[in-house]
């Protein structure tokens, strides 16, 4: 009698079209909410400072938490994820981000701000980021890379619609009752997160299932210092950190986050300092940027799913791995030339290109990763990365600040982000190599594991 064979795992069936496109409805609207408060609360923030007589350090400290939580909550979203699905935990995650926006109309200080939007509505956010992602990679394969760049349109949809109607709602009604109608909005995320109907999963049947499972108890050997983190092995999947490719990625995708949020950051400043514009003309290069990233966001996922007519231009996933590195190499070598542009339309033109190159980390990052580490890893792979990704938040923006409180120079911090751009997008082209040795390891692993029951029996 036949043995029967247990699956050492499962991935999701992608549906590549049909409801998954509702998926991506959902997954945009939500982008539009989440990213759409977040980007705009500069608009709000003007209001605080007045209000409470606060500082600029203050205002920092609230959107570095808002957007650094929003990211480095993911290991936690991609672990709850896990264990309850994606649509619950959406829907977890905007009534705590709605609750830190209704309490804020009750502020009393900048302190109290940092709490309940920072802290409060930062983890509300990483709760619906993280699954927003994933659920969308999960739906599609085949599409995967036009599904996830529609997907993150959704942010700069957001952007412009709430920049112009936080404005509008606080001239009419107040910055208090700004945060009042905002948590009635946010709670639309609930509708959204609905949509998220759960994905079939298959069994995968992997031949070397016992060298995974001896990797698996060497790292939990490592990690057992502690009942600390035996919890944290238990719902996390550390593993990922015993494949190089994944660290690789890891250590790319923080160099990438530290100068991915400076420079729009600085774009408008060194505009009006150093070229000598007014505060118009200074917007207008935040304005190129979304744009282009917008347009970039689709681009890239439209292209990023087709064979080329070259040398490996059959296979997807490098073609998506070299266009990721290339943009961000660009991104890179431009920010490192802006001591040059001294010239109005040249800054706007640098402006408009970098917010379109660099919007194919946005768009790419999530479907290389499942490239590397493929779809049954994702949700933790995702989570971690996160992580990852919120720590260099954290970090990017104070260390381009202090690089120009030290030279009282802009080109500085521009070359600062983009040798870190550039250093990311370059070490990446290693990986299909370190793909090829562990490919071949494994198959010869095989071959000596057949010979060796072959002689057995």
């Amino acid at each position: 009698m036949a043995e029967t064979r247990e699956p050492t795992g499962w991935k999701p069936v992608a549906l590549d079209g049909g409801y998954g496109w509702i998926v991506v409805l959902g997954s945009f609207l939500i982008h539009v909410f989440a990213d759409g408060f977040v980007y705009s609360f500069g608009v709000i923030a003007e209001s605080l400072v007045k209000e409470f007589n606060g500082t600029n350090a203050e205002v920092s400290t609230i959107l570095s938490l808002l957007t650094g939580l929003m990211l480095a909550v993911g290991p936690v979203a991609g672990a709850i994820c896990n264990r309850i699905g994606c649509r619950l935990t959406t829907i977890i995650g905007a009534v705590i981000a709605s609750i830190g926006c209704a309490t804020s109309y009750y502020a009393d200080s900048m302190t109290y701000l940092i709490g309940s939007v920072g802290i409060i509505m930062g983890t509300g956010f990483g709760l619906m980021y993280c699954p927003a992602i994933i659920i969308v990679t999960m739906y599609f394969e085949k599409y995967r890379s036009l599904a996830t760049g529609v997907t993150v349109c959704g942010a700069g949809v957001g952007t412009a619609v709430f920049s112009v109607l936080v404005s509008y709602l606080i001239v009419t009604f107040g910055w208090r009752q700004v945060f009042l109608i905002y948590a009635g909005l946010v709670l639309l995320c609930i509708p959204c997160g609905l949509l998220y109907r759960p994905v079939e999963f298959a069994p995968i049947y992997d031949d070397d299932e016992e060298e995974k499972v001896e990797k698996k108890e060497k790292l939990e050997e490592v990690v057992k210092m502690s009942t600390i983190w035996t919890t944290i092995t238990k719902i996390l999947d550390l593993s990922l950190f015993a494949d190089p490719v994944y660290v690789l990625f890891a250590v790319s995708n923080f160099l990438t986050s530290i100068g991915f949020n400076a420079p729009p950051m600085f774009m408008p400043m060194n505009a009006e300092s150093v070229l000598g514009l007014s505060k118009e003309s200074s917007a207008q290069t935040v304005s190129a940027y979304g744009i282009a990233n917008i347009m970039g966001r689709i681009v890239f996922g439209l292209i990023c799913d087709r064979q080329f007519p070259c040398k490996y231009g059959k296979d997807t996933a490098r073609n998506r791995l070299w266009i990721y590195n290339w943009a961000l190499m660009l991104c890179g070598v431009f920010s490192c030339f802006v001591f040059l542009m001294v010239d109005e339309y040249v800054f706007k033109a640098y402006c408009f290109f970098f917010g379109f190159l660099i919007s194919s980390y946005v768009c790419l990052t999530s479907v290389v990763l499942v490239d590397m580490v493929g779809v049954d890893k994702l949700t933790s792979a995702f989570g971690l990365l996160l992580l990852v990704q919120g720590i260099a938040t954290f970090v990017g923006p104070p260390i381009a600040g202090v690089l120009f409180d030290l030279t009282k120079r802009y080109d500085w911090t521009f070359a600062f982000c983009g040798i870190c751009l550039f250093v990311s997008g370059i070490m990446l082209f290693v990986v299909p190599f370190i793909q090829k040795n562990k490919s071949k390891e494994v198959r010869l692993e095989n071959g000596k594991d057949k010979q060796t029951k072959a002689l057995l029996h």
